[in-house]
Parts: structure tokens; C-alpha cells; sequence
């Protein structure tokens, strides 16, 4: 994960116009990471089976569409929105969801007025790429184990 913030860092100053725009992207960038399921922070890039099954096993995952009403009423009585992978709207190219991100409120009103080109990570036919909360719930076992060590 550091890897990952460090070059998305290098890349906000290579493309932001001024120093103060780079360190707004680069927080916004770490308030994502901190905004991780409690059980998939466990899992982010130790590459284990159970993390490998949650990136490629198609079962694992769901789509729900940022109009619907199925993502209202999850947003506000759960369960909670995970995403599956990163969500890029291009310009700017900086991501606004990455794998693992609980998503909120706010992040779908701001994907809901997004006017750009493209969005890397977003089939709006489909909709948000999730985990699914069975998913989710084969994760808490091993975490607990995780933090009881």
C-alpha cells in the first residue's frame, strides 16, 4: 500500500498545478486507504489465498448501479458497500475508489455528478464493481484470527 500512495504521489505532483493541489491530492489519497473494510485491510496486498480469491473469483463480486434504490437503502441499513477495484474518472486520472474502500455517501453523490470523458473501473451498464457481503462475511473469521495473534 505504501507503494502504491508513493506513486500515486509522485504522480499528483507530476500533473497537479501548484504544491498546494499535490498535498490535497495526496490526503485525499490516504483518507481512502483509511476508509478500508476493517477485514479487507488485513488482506491488501499479502497476496494469501483468501486475498487472491477476493480479486479474481467472479462469485465473490456484485454490481449495483449509482441510480438505483438498492444503493440507497444500502448506504443508509448496510450492509456496507465495499469496492471491488479501483474507480479512475479520466481527466484527472486520480482515483477516487480503490479496492477495498467503504463506500460512502458522498462518494456517490460526487461519481453521480462526474462530467468526464471516461471512468476506469465504472461500466455504467453494470454498475459499481462490490464486494459481495458473502464475501465480506468468509473475511471475518479470519480476521479475527488475524487480531487475536
Amino acid at each position: 500500500m505504501k507503494t502504491a500512495t508513493y506513486l500515486l504521489a509522485v504522480a499528483a505532483f507530476l500533473a497537479a498545478p501548484s504544491l498546494s493541489a499535490t498535498q490535497s491530492i495526496v490526503s485525499g489519497i490516504q483518507a481512502s486507504a483509511a476508509e478500508l473494510s476493517p477485514e479487507v485491510q488485513l488482506y491488501v496486498g499479502r497476496g494469501d489465498e483468501l486475498a487472491d480469491r477476493l480479486r479474481y473469483d467472479a462469485a465473490a463480486r456484485e454490481y449495483v448501479k449509482i441510480n438505483s434504490k438498492e444503493i440507497e437503502e444500502r448506504l443508509k441499513d448496510g450492509p456496507e458497500l465495499v469496492s471491488a477495484k479501483f474507480v479512475i474518472p479520466y481527466p484527472p486520472g486520480f482515483p477516487i475508489m480503490v479496492p477495498g474502500q467503504v463506500i460512502t455517501q458522498e462518494t456517490i453523490t460526487f461519481m453521480r455528478k462526474l462530467d468526464v470523458k471516461e471512468i476506469h473501473g465504472y461500466n455504467a451498464s453494470l454498475g459499481l464493481e462490490l464486494l459481495s457481503p458473502k464475501a465480506l462475511a468468509a473475511l471475518k473469521p479470519a480476521a479475527k484470527k488475524e487480531r487475536e495473534r
